[in-house]
């Protein structure tokens, strides 16, 4: 199998023949009852389509921001996961908006800023 941190191939981040929410189901089918992907790079190729703008589902958003923070299925990148934290939180979603918060905090992947952190705090 292909190594858990190799980066998708950029061609293979986008399927037009898969909509954002075909490809978001295809992903979480991957992961087995104790939340682990049978295959990290496929999973993260698949959130990648569901996840890459503004209008991305936020829960895929989220998980990919997990997977860049932890380099799993990618290679790990902090700037990278603050980016799709920060497209999560924007929707509101609550787990992102708390790690993005921690990022703006701790300095990881953005600049410490003590303000912003606060901002996403609340």
């Amino acid at each position: 199998g292909r190594p858990a941190h190799a980066e998708p191939p950029p061609h293979m981040n986008v399927d037009p023949a898969l909509s954002a929410l075909d490809a978001f189901d295809r992903a979480t089918s991957l992961f087995n009852a104790a939340g682990v992907p049978s295959d990290w790079v496929e999973a993260a190729r698949l959130f990648h389509i569901s996840a890459d703008d503004e209008n991305g589902i936020a829960a895929a958003q989220f998980n990919l921001a997990q997977f860049y923070l932890r380099g799993q299925g990618v290679l790990e990148d902090h700037g990278k996961a603050a980016h799709y934290y920060r497209l999560a939180a924007e929707q509101g979603h609550l787990m992102a908006r708390n790690d993005l918060a921690n990022r703006f905090f701790e300095g990881d992947g953005v600049g410490l800023n003590h303000a912003e952190a606060a901002r996403w705090y609340r």
